[in-house]
């Protein structure tokens, strides 16, 4: 209820702002998690929303790729990387809100060098996109008045494979089960 009140409160009393876009392509930063050889373009893409003397009120950052470093096994709650993500650039320009927005992601996981400690690889991927997003050159665009449009952006995909566990079922089987 608190959170649908401050939205009808948000939408009563909007403030001036002027928004900002950036991307960068991340392909070494996600990969194929089926087959490592596939590489897509991905990007990076976040908006920024400035008040009238520049200060930064919010970010909305756009990335496909599962936000599941922690392995389900572990049994916890997290933010995973996003949340890192958002602390990040929370801390990084005071009283903004960070809104992590995932992407399609299909096969798509966070590449990752080798980590002993599990919660410091959640931390290192999270700063490191952190980092890339902070580099980036912002360019004010103009926000249409009224209901957003969407972009579709259509990719070839590989056949799929499945996988029952870390057993992999034979192409042929698996494009019969999912065409």
């Amino acid at each position: 209820a608190k959170i649908a009140q401050a939205a009808l409160e948000a939408l009563d009393t909007p403030l001036p702002a002027r928004a900002e876009f950036a991307q960068a392509r991340i392909d070494e930063m996600v990969e194929n998690r089926m087959d490592e050889k596939l590489n897509y373009a991905d990007f990076l893409r976040v908006l920024q929303f400035k008040d009238t003397e520049g200060k930064i009120l919010a970010w909305m950052v756009f990335m496909a790729a599962h936000p599941t470093l922690f392995p389900a096994s572990d049994l916890l709650y997290s933010a995973d990387f996003p949340g890192v993500i958002n602390s990040e650039l929370e801390r990084l320009a005071a009283d903004s809100v960070s809104l992590f927005i995932n992407g399609a992601a299909g096969d798509l996981r966070p590449k990752t060098g080798e980590f002993q400690d599990r919660t410091e690889r959640v931390k290192a991927y999270g700063l490191a996109v952190a980092e890339k997003i902070k580099s980036l050159s912002f360019k004010e665009v103009q926000l249409q008045k009224g209901l957003w449009k969407s972009l579709v952006e259509k990719k070839k995909l590989p056949r799929v494979k499945v996988r029952l566990g870390k057993v992999r079922i034979p192409t042929f089987i698996g494009a019969r089960v999912f065409p």
